[in-house]
């Protein structure tokens, strides 16, 4: 098999692992090692297994959200293979459906204020770098902003006091919980870094370039940037989180 297709079966294992947490460690493994076996002897009778043969074995198999219903009832998979049941299962208190909104919603509410504050930057900054070369006011000549305009920049750190308890909240939430894999997680955690970054740059470049329609076409970049940056993150976190706690039949 290809590192692609190893990936495909390993993303589904993982969900089902995640969508599992509240069961018996014992019949965890199980259900696990059964799909394992499932899904390799099923592959070992096509030859040299492609996506494609991987994609339809999945299909068959159904999705990880019914086998780990089917585990937790006591019944059968979508490809007839008997499954234990679980008398009693409780969900973790950070594994619940509550959890993936509430990220999001911090995530959100923590980006959202830069997202201000780069676009009040992105209309005050071009007004603050016009000036008149030889004091005429008309002349209609920019200078150039030197990047020593602290008191501009110094409005990206100004949230922080309200903006890092959010960020310090969600990111445990999102650390703690079984919810998302390791990559999701780091999203997560560096959006933040990431936002505050493209703001300092797209400030830093702006005031360099000192002209009003330069400064305000990178000043829009920037905002766009972080604005799809945050849109991407918290819609992957949120929709992959809520997916997987609202998956099986839970308590």
């Amino acid at each position: 098999m290809t590192s692609s297709t190893v990936q495909r079966i390993e993303t589904y294992l993982d969900d089902l692992a995640r969508m599992l947490t509240g069961l018996d460690p014992v019949l965890r493994a199980d259900v696990l090692g059964g799909v394992r076996e499932h899904v390799d002897a099923a592959l070992a009778g096509r030859g040299a297994a492609t996506d494609a043969d991987v994609d339809a074995v999945l299909a068959e198999l159904g999705p990880p959200e019914a086998v780990a219903a089917a585990a937790l009832e006591g019944g059968r998979s979508s490809s007839g293979s008997a499954v234990p049941a679980a008398a009693t299962v409780r969900v973790p208190v950070l594994d619940r459906p509550w959890v993936p909104p509430t990220v999001g919603v911090l995530l959100l509410v923590m980006a959202g204020l830069y997202l201000l504050v780069l676009g009040a930057v992105a209309v005050l900054l071009p007004a603050a770098t016009e000036v008149s070369a030889g004091g005429d006011a008309q002349g209609g000549e920019y200078a150039v902003l030197l990047p020593a305009t602290y008191d501009l920049l110094w409005s990206v750190v100004a949230p922080v006091p309200v903006v890092g308890p959010l960020w310090l909240v969600g990111v445990v939430l999102l650390t703690a919980s079984s919810l998302w894999s390791r990559r999701e997680k780091w999203l997560g955690a560096l959006l933040l870094p990431a936002v505050v970054v493209v703001d300092v740059v797209g400030i830093w470049v702006g005031g360099v370039l000192g002209g009003r329609a330069g400064t305000a076409a990178v000043l829009a970049v920037a905002w766009g940037a972080a604005a799809v940056l945050t849109a991407g993150v918290v819609t992957r976190l949120w929709r992959g989180g809520a997916r997987r706690a609202a998956g099986p039949a839970r308590r």
